[in-house]
């Protein structure tokens, strides 16, 4: 115990015995920190599966318009041995 929680102490006893308590020092920094850590990393997370999202659309899109000029070019195909070529 140092000087200074005695005078504090003495005071008190002075002052009809109630102690006023010393306010608690919480350590928020070290808290603070990681929640930021993690709201950061579940930004990403959602921006990620955002551009997931738009690579399939742009794949099904990209496969559905395959499928089309194939469907076209095996359509000209048929006309074509249809008219003996």
């Amino acid at each position: 115990m140092d000087v200074g929680d005695l005078l504090e102490l003495e005071r008190a006893l002075e002052r009809d015995r109630v102690l006023d308590a010393a306010p608690e020092v919480e350590e928020v920094g070290r808290r603070v920190e990681p929640a930021r850590e993690l709201l950061d990393l579940g930004l990403e997370l959602e921006r990620l599966g955002d551009r997931w999202a738009v690579g399939e659309r742009l794949e099904q899109l990209a496969l559905d318009r395959a499928a089309e000029l194939l469907a076209q070019v095996e359509g000209e195909q048929v006309e074509g041995d249809e008219l003996g070529w």
